[in-house]
C-alpha cells in the first residue's frame, strides 16, 4: 500500500506537469465504485497544482477538488498501456488512474475541509504535538502509530523503520515510550529518507507515475538479516508484519 511517501512521490511529478486544462475524461465501468463523492464536474476543468494531504493525493482544479485515497494498488501514470486503468484524463498530456484491486476511492468535492490532517512533514508536528498524542495512547507502540488519526500517513514499513531508528521494539507498550525527542527525530528521518529515495517497492508493489520503483533500502522491514548481523525477527501485531532485530531494539 502507498504510504506517505510515495504519494508524495507521485503528487510532485504530476504537478511538474501542470497546469492540465481537461478535454476528455473517461471512466471505466467500475466508476460507481471508486467515485465516492461527485460535487463538480471534471469535465472542461483545470488541474492547477497536486500535493499531499496524508496518504491522499489531491489535485486541485479551478473549480475544486480531485481526491485520491490510493488504497492497496492504485497509483497515477503518464506512459503505458494498463489493464486496470479506471479514469483516463486527456489534456496536452495523459494521466491515468490505475488500480487493479479497486480498494482506492476518488472524491470530486468543492472544499478539503473533510480531508485535512496534520503534516507529519510540517512544523505542527513537533514535540508538543507527540507528547499529546502519546498521552491518550494504548497497547503497543508500532501499531500506535498506524493510527491514521494521530500519524497521517504512515503505514507498516515506515512504522516498522521507527521503531528500529527509535530503538525499540514494535511491541514495545506506548506507555513505556520515554525519549520522545529520539521518537520524533526517528519519525522525521525515516519519512525524509524515503522520500528522497522515491518510497520503497516491495513484493512488486508501488511503482511511480513512469512506473520505476521507489529506491529506498530499509533497515529491518522485509529483511532476513540486520546491518549488525543479527537475524531479523518477525512477528504479527493486529494481523500486520512487523519486523526487528534483537539486537539493536530493546
Amino acid at each position: 500500500m502507498p504510504e506517505l511517501p510515495e504519494v508524495e512521490t507521485i503528487t510532485k511529478q504530476i504537478n511538474r506537469m501542470l497546469p492540465l486544462k481537461i478535454k476528455n475524461v473517461k471512466w471505466s465501468k467500475f466508476k460507481k465504485n471508486l467515485l465516492k463523492k461527485e460535487e463538480i464536474n471534471l469535465s472542461k476543468s483545470t488541474i492547477v497544482k497536486s500535493y499531499r494531504q496524508g496518504k491522499a493525493v489531491v489535485m486541485e482544479l479551478d473549480n475544486g477538488f480531485l481526491i485520491c485515497r490510493l488504497g492497496m494498488s492504485g497509483g497515477w501514470k503518464f506512459t503505458g498501456e494498463y489493464k486496470h486503468t479506471h479514469l483516463q484524463i486527456t489534456g496536452k498530456f495523459v494521466l491515468k488512474y490505475v488500480d487493479p484491486r479497486r480498494f482506492g476511492k476518488l472524491y470530486l468535492v468543492r472544499s478539503l475541509d473533510d480531508f485535512k490532517v496534520i503534516d507529519i512533514c510540517g512544523p505542527e508536528f513537533n514535540l508538543e504535538y507527540l507528547r499529546s498524542v502519546l498521552a491518550k495512547g494504548k497497547g503497543e507502540l508500532k501499531p500506535f502509530l498506524l493510527n491514521q488519526r494521530y500519524f497521517p500517513g504512515i503505514g507498516n514499513y515506515l512504522a516498522s523503520e521507527i521503531c528500529y531508528y527509535t530503538k525499540l521494539r514494535p511491541n514495545t507498550p506506548v506507555k513505556k515510550v520515554k525519549d520522545l525527542k529520539l521518537l520524533l527525530a526517528s519519525i522525521k528521518k525515516v519519512i525524509a529518507l524515503s522520500i528522497k529515495a522515491g518510497g520503497l517497492s516491495f513484493h512488486g508493489g508501488y511503482h511511480d507515475t513512469s512506473n520505476k520503483k521507489g529506491g529506498l533500502k530499509t533497515k529491518v522491514f522485509w529483511r532476513k538479516v540486520c546491518s549488525c548481523g543479527e537475524s531479523i525477527t518477525k512477528i504479527k501485531q493486529n494481523g500486520r508484519s512487523s519486523y526487528f532485530c534483537k539486537k539493536c531494539q530493546n
